[in-house]
């Protein structure tokens, strides 16, 4: 599968532009320059994490808990196993029984195994209930996020939720024309008051941090 790409083509960053450059009070247009990166950036970095896009029915929430739950209970039998039988176990499946391996070897294997699990089991009950979302909506509100930490980040402050203001028919136009068909999604009042807040937690420590330095 070919790598999630995503960014504005010349024609769409000047629209986009124009867009902004109509909110009030005014952006200053090398700020309005830099959020459109940021945006490429995050939202790029967000789609990677749902490389297949982001398909859910009824079943996906009991179909991820069984998962979860599964990771769970091979994680604490293997636990339970003992030195040798642990070792005996990871040795024949480094080696597929055709000669010796090292102890170490083996070790590492049961380790990265159990690691692995625990992230699975981590994974998918965020996927079901990581900061209340439902998994029918994830996709959208993480894109949402990622469009409001780059205005954060830009601009520092957070962005209007009117529904008449320029960040609003920005987020509009973006999900309708710039988004990969694979990852449509309709970010609502909702979701973006959602995004608002999470993005609050970063504008809070940007302005600590600011207010450290100029006391410095």
């Amino acid at each position: 599968m070919a790598s999630i790409e995503f960014g504005f083509k010349p024609d769409r960053k000047t629209f986009l532009s124009d867009l902004l450059f109509k909110a009030k009070p005014r952006l200053p247009a090398a700020r309005i320059k830099f959020f459109l990166s940021e945006c490429e950036r995050e939202i790029k970095l967000c789609l990677r994490s749902y490389p297949a896009g982001w398909q859910t029915d009824e079943r996906t929430p009991k179909r991820l808990e069984s998962v979860g739950k599964a990771a769970l209970a091979l994680n604490v039998a293997l636990r339970e196993l003992n030195d040798a039988e642990s070792m005996s176990l990871f040795a024949g499946i480094l080696v597929d029984h055709e000669g010796g391996v090292d102890l170490r070897e083996a070790g590492a294997e049961a380790r990265e195994t159990k690691s692995l699990l625990l992230k699975i089991l981590a994974e998918s009950q965020y996927l079901c209930h990581g900061l209340g979302t439902p998994v029918k909506e994830r996709l959208a509100e993480d894109i949402a996020f990622a469009i409001a930490i780059s205005y954060v980040v830009a601009f520092g402050s957070l962005p209007s939720l009117r529904h008449n203001s320029a960040y609003k028919r920005f987020v509009d136009d973006i999900t309708a024309n710039d988004l990969p068909n694979e990852f449509r999604v309709s970010i609502g009042k909702r979701k973006m008051g959602l995004a608002n807040q999470r993005a609050n937690v970063h504008l809070e420590l940007i302005q600590l941090n600011t207010t450290v330095t100029d006391k410095t």
